[in-house]
């Protein structure tokens, strides 16, 4: 959840704690601070999930990671090796069997994987001769599915927070839009009490660090000048 997603979310917040102090007394009042709660709680919801993708998404990297630099050393630096020693007995191997370098794409890494892999499959006896046995070829099999899981892992963790992020964005701009509805309700319900009006307004504005106001898109107020102008605020109308 961002800066400015944030503070309206804030004022969402704000908003709600005025209403229970002054409960609607017309269902149409009424039906649009349950909106209002709804929308907030929607948003709230949708920040955990982005939450949970970002926290997701960077699991799978350093899973990536610590399984690829595992393979690169171990598993798959011995494959090499013996797919260097098969060339002697199966000529069409020669530069089939190449370690990636550390920083190529994981594509690229992986495809070189799969075709090495697929090579071997094919010659499984020559391989056998040459020392690898079927449970080092599992546990190769095993580390490289695992390593493929986590790219996936990672690219849906992704999608869920982009996903989230939108209907964040969305979702705060329509608390915006509800407040905005319920201040012509409360201006008119409470025209007459000064304090409450005030209370109201305190609730309803918009405080942002940088000056820079969030809310309705009316135009921006003039520039603050002068000491403490590195803070702003806007009431939604």
């Amino acid at each position: 959840m961002n800066r400015d997603v944030r503070v309206k979310v804030d004022m969402g917040d704000r908003v709600i704690v005025f209403n229970a102090a002054h409960p609607p007394t017309t269902a149409d009042g009424k039906a649009v601070f349950d909106q209002l709660e709804t929308e907030v709680t929607r948003v709230k919801a949708l920040a955990a999930l982005q939450l949970s993708g970002q926290a997701a998404a960077r699991g799978a990297v350093a899973f990536k990671k610590e399984l690829r630099s595992g393979l690169q050393k171990g598993l798959l630096r011995f494959l090499v090796r013996l797919g260097e020693g098969a060339v002697a007995e199966i000529p069409e191997l020669a530069h089939r069997f190449v370690l990636p370098k550390i920083h190529a794409s994981h594509q690229t890494f992986m495809t070189a994987v799969n075709t090495m892999l697929a090579d071997v499959n094919t010659h499984r006896d020559a391989f056998r001769r040459l020392g690898l046995t079927d449970q080092l070829l599992v546990e190769l099999t095993g580390l490289f599915g695992q390593y493929t899981k986590a790219i996936e892992q990672r690219a849906a963790s992704r999608q869920q927070h982009v996903g989230a992020s939108a209907d964040i964005e969305a979702s705060a701009n329509r608390i915006v839009e509800i407040v905005e509805r319920i201040n012509g309700l409360t201006q008119h319900r409470f025209r007459r009490e000064r304090e409450v009006l005030a209370a109201w307004d305190s609730a309803r504005t918009v405080v942002t660090p940088g000056g820079k106001p969030t809310g309705d898109a009316t135009a921006n107020p003039p520039a603050p000048s002068g000491p403490g102008a590195e803070g702003g605020s806007k009431q939604i109308a």
